[in-house]
C-alpha cells in the first residue's frame, strides 16, 4: 500500500506546485504601482524632516481592489495539494504504524528484541538527525526539488523493507525511509 501511494505521490508531485501564490500576486501588484525614488522625493523626506511629520497619504496599495487580488485555486493545484497530503499521512503512518507489527516481523526475520526495538527507532532517528541539513538544502535549491528527492529516498527505503530477508536490510531501509520523511514533511508545511 506505501509502494503505491509512492508511486502516485510522485506522479502527482511533479505538477508544478504554486507555492504562495496570493501573496506573489499581491506583492507584484503593490511593486508595480510604486514609482522609483528621485530626487524630488529624497527632497520631500527631507523637507519632513525639518518641519515634522505629515498626515500619511492614501498609499497605492490601499487603491487596488480586492477583485484584483483573488486568488482562484486550478485543477492542478487541487492535484498537488491532494498529493501533498497523501505524502503527509505516508510518512506520519509510517513512523508510528510498525509497532504493532515488530513481534510478527521480529519472529518471520529471526530477530532479537533490540533488533525489533531499532527498526522502529531507525526511522525517528534518522529523521531527526537529517532534519536541519534538508531544510538547509531546500534553501539552497527551493521546495520542489528537495520534495523530489525526498520521495524517491523514501520508495527505496519502502521497496528496501519491504524485500529485506534480514534485520540489517530492513534497517537500512526503515533508515532511508526516515531520511525521506524527514525532508518531506517541513518542505510542504514550510
Amino acid at each position: 500500500m506505501t509502494l503505491v501511494l509512492s508511486i502516485l505521490s510522485t506522479v502527482f508531485i511533479i505538477v508544478p506546485i504554486p507555492y504562495r501564490l496570493p501573496c506573489l500576486i499581491q506583492n507584484h501588484l503593490l511593486t508595480m504601482s510604486r514609482s522609483p525614488i528621485s530626487v524630488s522625493s529624497n527632497m520631500e523626506a527631507e523637507k519632513e524632516v525639518q518641519d515634522g511629520p505629515r498626515a500619511p497619504s492614501p498609499s497605492p496599495a490601499s487603491s487596488i481592489s480586492k477583485e484584483s487580488i483573488e486568488f482562484k485555486p486550478t485543477t492542478r493545484l487541487y492535484l498537488a495539494f491532494g498529493a501533498l497530503a497523501v505524502l503527509t499521512l505516508m510518512v506520519a503512518l509510517d513512523g508510528t504504524s510498525i509497532s504493532v507489527a515488530l513481534p510478527i516481523i521480529a519472529r518471520n526475520l529471526h530477530g532479537s528484541a533490540i533488533e525489533a526495538f531499532w527498526a522502529g527507532t531507525s526511522f525517528l532517528l534518522t529523521s531527526t538527525v537529517f532534519q536541519p541539513s534538508f531544510a538547509s538544502f531546500s534553501h539552497i535549491f527551493g521546495r520542489k526539488p528537495i520534495v523530489l528527492v525526498s520521495i524517491a529516498f523514501f520508495l527505496v527505503g519502502t521497496l528496501l523493507g519491504a524485500e529485506a530477508n534480514n534485520f540489517t536490510v530492513l534497517l537500512l531501509g526503515r533508515s532511508l525511509q526516515g531520511i525521506g520523511g524527514v525532508s518531506i514533511s517541513p518542505t510542504i508545511s514550510s
